[in-house]
């Protein structure tokens, strides 16, 4: 019963965005003032992008896909990537990028770590409801003695509301969500612990009411012919093995 009412939600979910996208459509056949037509688009493209955000959720839900984790994510393709988030996000929203300049490549599908972003980036905006300012950050972390490559630490950081404890510790928990009906699913942040873990490396938060809320991801430095099994990310902790 509850595949059920979550597969009812998700199209309950889709067809108010679909809503919003053809009452835009009906605005703009009758309206000529620039900025209000800007404005539309804008909602437009915010539920285009929740929808395929929502489309990818249910699909990794429904029928989770085997990755392998030989691809590789150079650091100009991450800077280009999280240049083009805001565009995802509403226009009260900035993005800042800090991408050091000597970041390795890391093992990571481009489409996949885009989404991941995103999720973590549009759950900071909705904790932003007066404007705000995400960063996108990387750094290579060294590797410990004896081990045979070091990690890349992508870090996503908000000065939103912050989360209390109660919350924080079921961050990662599938359908767990905050968000009132039609606004969020529970499996954002589920996505993306799955998106870590798949690539041998973990993710957690770290989170505090009124203070804002950072997320680390850590992914394994690509280095050509070596293979890594996956390791485990959990809740606000995380791990590495």
């Amino acid at each position: 019963m509850r595949a059920i009412a979550d597969v009812a939600q998700f199209i309950h979910d889709i067809n108010n965005l679909l809503a919003v996208i053809g009452s835009g459509l009906r605005l703009l056949e009758c309206q000529s003032d620039a900025a209000y037509r800007k404005a539309i688009v804008d909602k437009m493209q915010e539920a285009i992008t929740r929808g395929a955000l929502l489309s990818r959720q249910l699909l990794d839900a429904a029928r989770p896909r085997p990755r392998s984790i030989d691809g590789f994510v150079a650091g100009r393709r991450l800077a280009a990537i999280a240049g083009t988030l805001d565009l995802a996000l509403r226009p009260d929203i900035t993005v800042r990028t800090e991408i050091a300049p000597d970041l390795w490549a890391f093992n990571a599908d481009p489409e996949e770590l885009y989404f991941a972003l995103l999720n973590l980036c549009r759950n900071a905006a909705d904790a932003m409801p007066n404007s705000g300012t995400i960063t996108v950050a990387a750094r290579n972390i060294e590797p410990s003695a004896g081990a045979v490559r070091g990690f890349v630490e992508i870090v996503v950081a908000a000065d939103g509301e912050g989360m209390p404890e109660e919350v924080l510790s079921q961050a990662f928990t599938p359908y767990f969500t905050t968000k009132p009906a039609g606004s969020g699913t529970g499996l954002g942040l589920p996505q993306v612990q799955r998106f870590a873990a798949g690539r041998g490396g973990a993710v957690w938060i770290e989170s505090e009411r009124g203070a804002g809320t950072l997320v680390r991801l850590i992914l394994r430095r690509g280095l050509a012919g070596v293979r890594v099994p996956p390791a485990v990310g959990r809740g606000a902790g995380g791990r590495l093995s």
